[in-house]
């Protein structure tokens, strides 16, 4: 995720992304 957002930010992108995948993989 691009670094100008804050660390919180992107942690919170991060982990919609995981949630995301889990969802398309299953």
């Amino acid at each position: 995720v691009c670094k100008l957002v804050s660390p919180r930010v992107e942690g919170i992108f991060d982990q919609a992304l995981i949630e995301i995948t889990r969802i398309f993989s299953d």
